[in-house]
């Protein structure tokens, strides 16, 4: 089980998105989204790396044009009954992110 007060922890310090990837697993037949985040815009900044499984309901939008942020970030864990979806992650600021998905590990 992720511990979802170390995670939003994490998400806060780590801001400045380096990198998304989406990749379809055809063996398991889910989307899998990484995406590594820096504490800054220096090219030296500590980045760290979450990769999330089973996603789905994905909303990106105002995205790119310059070094993006995600501010404040947070994940909770949602009862929506479908059996594949136990988190949410979304932009409280600005809601220009969203998805949920089943699992997750970091980097």
């Amino acid at each position: 089980m992720i511990n979802l007060e170390d995670l939003n922890e994490r998400l806060l310090t780590y801001d400045y998105v380096r990198s998304i990837s989406i990749k379809f697993d055809e063996q398991e037949m889910k989307y899998n989204l990484t995406l590594v985040m820096a504490d800054s815009e220096s090219l030296n900044a500590d980045e760290f790396q979450f990769d999330f499984k089973d996603v789905s309901s994905l909303n990106l939008k105002k995205f790119g044009g310059g070094l993006t942020q995600f501010i404040h970030l947070k994940v909770l864990r949602v009862g929506s009954g479908y059996d594949r979806v136990i988190y949410e992650l979304s932009e409280v600021e600005h809601e220009n992110i969203y998805f949920t998905f089943a699992g997750m590990s970091e980097y």
